[in-house]
């Protein structure tokens, strides 16, 4: 290349890190990392230097090179550039949130959208496939109890056989009289800090557990 010296600037920390250590296997940006490397270590003999710059800084030079980039997106000649699953997993996956959080809003909301607020975290817990049916049932509001199979046509009336409501998933948790010694228990753990709600409730791994115990040790059927 005829190079005495170069230096590659960045604002991201993350990526001249991973430059640094050839960390393309674990790098969200595997494919153009590898590349980099790759030159770096074919002109080994070569002086070389990483500068972090960080954006937003007051520095004019920067705030150039920002606007010179952003610019390239008007340019008209495309350059095709093979992307790893996980660089297009950034991409894919920024755009399929954009339109979910649009739908979310804007459409017709159901029970699920009433009870749980928007999130971009999938919750998970380390339980067995038994008992995260129970879990994901009631967090879906899509269960056996009576309310859940009024809704199918399978149950006449879809009231609870003690308080003579809807036996809803909320009704179960929350209020039914036969459930209280669940309450209890949920309560005797639970962060009073948190709000006593269906949907907080219902993410705590602490009550997660007190609640498949007792839907397990009473045989009820979710």
């Amino acid at each position: 290349m005829g190079l005495d010296s170069f230096c590659i600037i960045s604002d991201s920390s993350r990526v001249l890190n991973d430059i640094k250590n050839a960390s393309f296997n674990t790098s969200p940006h595997s494919c153009i990392i590898y590349k980099i490397c790759h030159i770096i270590q074919s002109i080994f003999s070569v002086k070389k230097s990483l500068i972090w710059l960080p954006s937003h800084c007051g520095n004019i030079h920067i705030d150039r090179v920002d606007y010179l980039a952003k610019s390239t997106s008007n340019f008209l000649q495309f350059t095709n550039i093979d992307q790893t699953r996980d660089e297009a997993v950034l991409a894919v996956g920024k755009w399929i949130w954009s339109i979910w959080k649009d739908q979310w809003e804007n459409k017709t909301r159901n029970q699920y959208q009433n009870t749980f607020n928007l999130q971009q975290k999938y919750l998970q817990f380390n339980i067995s496939w038994k008992d995260a049916c129970i879990v994901n049932r009631l967090r879906m509001l899509q269960t056996r109890l009576n309310g859940g199979l009024f809704k199918i046509g399978r149950h006449e009336t879809g009231l609870c056989s003690n308080c003579n409501t809807l036996q809803s998933e909320k009704h179960f948790i929350m209020d039914c009289t036969e459930t209280t010694e669940l309450r209890n228990d949920i309560r005797s753990i639970y962060d009073t800090s948190k709000p006593w709600e269906y949907q907080h409730i219902l993410s705590d791994k602490g009550v997660i557990d007190k609640i498949i115990k007792y839907v397990r040790a009473n045989n009820i059927s979710i």
